[in-house]
């Protein structure tokens, strides 16, 4: 919280009935008037702070004498995951339409309590970063979200389904699905929109070249709050219960190793199928099914044509 000095001198000064206004305040700090009136704003409204201006006196008083300034200083780190928590609480889209609604009014208490907390002036921005409470993360996300306002081209190393990749990337939204961290963006080598995991980018860097913003990614990625239909597949198990690598997803038990999972975005589930090896069978769809087929037929196209130029 970069303004912590300027507001405990302040509170002195209120204290010391030095009847301090803001225009002292900016002229001290060498701020503009309006920066000092934001941090006095602020104390008002997330501090909590009693204080009225004196018009007599041209200055703030406290009208209550026992007020304390909260002993617990905000790191810049705990600021940044107050205001994740905020953004997550804010777009809470889970469950159905019925206990979503039920839901929403105390998720949106919830989200302006953390949002007051972490400094509400900061926190303008529609790139509002999403990331896991976790320090590499946060730093990816910090990175991804100046990117983003920036209109930066980025290359990409990313730990991929068949290992490493490099993407030059235009990094769009950052997005959060089935419980994991994603940037939307245009990769230059696929010539498509991609959606990165961002606990998988393993470096980032600025790119040259000039950043593109195609038409359909508007579309494609709107701002709707409202949840949307997930899919249904039934998939059977090779033990009892699935590993910890589905965690993210909504299992429900049918019987024994048969589940229930709940999915919106059918290219990440073919991607965890083939990635994890605790499942058996694809019971339902069958369209699902056909998909992680014809992934596995490109790869082994993929391989056939290396052991033919051997």
């Amino acid at each position: 919280m970069g303004n912590m000095h300027r507001i405990l001198w302040f509170d002195q000064e209120v204290r010391s009935n030095h009847f301090p206004n803001c225009t002292q305040f900016a002229q001290h700090f060498e701020l503009s008037t309006r920066q000092a009136n934001r941090d006095i704003e602020y104390m008002v409204n997330s501090l909590g702070a009693p204080l009225q201006y004196d018009a007599k006196k041209r200055g703030y008083r406290y009208t209550d004498a026992t007020f304390a300034l909260p002993s617990t200083y905000i790191t810049e780190e705990l600021r940044r995951t107050l205001a994740f928590l905020s953004h997550r609480y804010e777009n809470y889209n889970y469950g159905g339409y019925d206990e979503y609604h039920a839901k929403l009014p105390i998720m949106m208490q919830i989200s302006d309590l953390f949002r007051r907390l972490s400094d509400e002036q900061e926190l303008k921005s529609p790139q509002i970063p999403a990331y896991e409470i976790n320090g590499e993360i946060i730093d990816i996300a910090n990175q991804l979200s100046m990117a983003i306002q920036n209109n930066q081209v980025l290359t990409i190393q990313y730990d991929g389904m068949e290992g490493e990749e490099t993407h030059t990337f235009h990094p769009y939204k950052l997005c959060y699905k089935q419980y994991v961290d994603y940037v939307n963006g245009w990769c230059e080598q696929e010539e498509q929109q991609k959606l990165l995991r961002l606990d998988r980018i393993l470096r980032l860097e600025r790119a040259g070249g000039v950043f593109r913003l195609h038409n359909e990614q508007t579309a494609a990625y709107g701002s709707s709050n409202l949840p949307v239909q997930p899919f249904t597949a039934i998939i059977t198990f090779l033990d009892s219960k699935p590993s910890e690598a589905w965690r993210e997803y909504n299992l429900m038990e049918q019987e024994d190793s048969v589940f229930t999972i709940q999915f919106t975005d059918v290219s990440l589930l073919v991607d965890h199928l083939m990635s994890t090896r605790d499942w058996a069978m694809i019971m339902k769809p069958k369209w699902l099914r056909d998909k992680v087929m014809a992934r596995c037929e490109e790869i082994t196209l993929k391989l056939s044509k290396q052991e033919a130029c051997r």
